[in-house]
C-alpha cells in the first residue's frame, strides 16, 4: 500500500510541474505588441472616422484599424518567435 501512495503522489507532483507553465521574457513580448497594435488600431478607428464624420469613413476606418492591428501584431509575433533562443 505504501509503495502504491507513493507512486500517486509522484505522478500527482509531475501533473503539476507539467501544468504550471511559466511565461518568459518572449511570451510577454508578444502580448505586450499584441496589446500596442490593437491600442494603435483603435486610435486608428477613431482619428479616420472623426476626420470623415460619415457611415462609409467609420467603416473604413474600422477596417484599417483593424487590418493594422492584426498584421502589426502578427509581424512583431514572427519577428519575436524567429528571435527567441529557448526553444
Amino acid at each position: 500500500m505504501d509503495d502504491f501512495a507513493k507512486e500517486v503522489i509522484t505522478k500527482m507532483e509531475t501533473y503539476e510541474k507539467k501544468e504550471k507553465r511559466q511565461f518568459n521574457k518572449y511570451d510577454m513580448a508578444i502580448g505586450l505588441f499584441y496589446g500596442v497594435g490593437i491600442f494603435l488600431g483603435i486610435g486608428i478607428f477613431f482619428v479616420g472616422g472623426f476626420m470623415t464624420m460619415s457611415g462609409a469613413g467609420w467603416g473604413a476606418s474600422l477596417f484599417g484599424g483593424g487590418c493594422f492591428s492584426l498584421v502589426f501584431g502578427l509581424i512583431c509575433h514572427a519577428v519575436i518567435t524567429l528571435r527567441r533562443n529557448d526553444k
